[in-house]
């Protein structure tokens, strides 16, 4: 088995991203997933099966899509309707 970086290098990709700037491979990655810092989105990161160079192309992805985090507004959220009717009673 392979074994893979440490290093993760930033790379600006184009039109096309196929071959590992590393070792010269030219059939594609693997995907792999890191957790970032708020722990709600994850960074993918291309791995290249032949030498194992970790690439960054600068994307996202949510663990739950479409749960990105909102601001709030104040008193708002749910159950705020339902908390107003019962204030009025």
């Amino acid at each position: 088995m392979e074994k893979v970086s440490a290093v993760i290098s930033r790379v600006e990709v184009g039109d096309d991203f196929t071959t590992c700037g590393a070792c010269g491979y030219g059939r594609g990655f693997h995907a792999s997933f890191i957790p970032r810092q708020d722990r709600d989105s994850l960074v993918l990161i291309l791995v290249c099966p032949s030498c194992g160079a970790r690439f960054d192309i600068g994307q996202v992805v949510w663990r739950r899509p479409g749960r990105a985090k909102k601001a709030k507004a104040p008193g708002g959220g749910r159950g705020a309707r339902r908390r107003a009717a019962g204030a009025a009673r």
